[in-house]
Order: C-alpha cells, then sequence, then structure tokens
C-alpha cells in the first residue's frame, strides 16, 4: 500500500486491542501513519505465561521456557522497506518497564 494522495495524511488506528488466551493478556492501542516508510506507535501492557506461549508456540531451538512477564510499554518505530526488507527499522522510540518472576529457560544446544 502507498499513499495515492500524497497531500492527503492518511493514518490507521487501533483502538482497545486486546488478547487473553495461553493463560495470558495484553491490551494496547497502535496508529500507523506514513505507508510509504511506516511508522507505528504502540502502547501496550499486560501479563504473559511464557511456559504456555512456549507450549502453544514451540520455539525452535528452545527446550524449556516458563515463567511470567508483566509489562507496560511505549514505542515508536519506522519501516524503511517493509515489502522486501522487514528487518530494516528505526526505534525511534522506546519506553516502559518489564517484570520477569520465575523464569526458567533452556535453549536445545545445552
Amino acid at each position: 500500500y502507498q499513499n495515492e494522495q500524497k497531500e492527503r495524511k492518511e493514518e490507521m488506528f487501533l483502538k482497545n486491542v486486546s488478547m487473553n488466551m495461553l493463560n495470558s493478556h495484553f491490551n494496547g492501542d497502535a496508529t500507523i501513519t506514513d505507508f510509504d516508510q511506516p511508522i507505528l506507535q504502540t502502547r501496550m501492557e499486560g501479563n504473559l505465561n511464557l511456559g504456555r506461549f512456549h507450549q502453544f508456540f514451540n520455539f525452535e531451538n528452545i527446550d524449556q521456557l516458563g515463567g511470567t512477564v508483566n509489562f507496560h510499554c511505549n514505542g515508536k518505530v519506522q519501516f524503511f522497506d517493509p515489502e522486501f526488507s522487514k528487518k530494516r527499522f528505526n526505534i525511534i522510540e522506546s519506553d516502559g518497564a518489564f517484570h520477569v518472576s520465575q523464569v526458567v529457560y533452556q535453549a536445545s544446544n545445552d
């Protein structure tokens, strides 16, 4: 997608997005602007059960993952070439707090 009308400001808003699954929850908002080189601005907070996420997604090269992460964070990221190179981005703003508890991690190679 690219802005057809260069003089018209186009935005996409995701308000009050929430997820409740895998003994976890999060909620937040997101705004996307400048669709040629998208800027994603987010606000999120929640609690993740790492063990249930690992059980569901079966992360590659991880034998064991457990614990919880409570978080509140805000961020702003610009993607330079989202169609061909999703790894090219710049973190414009990032702040928040993360609290990890009872984390257990074992890589497949350990």
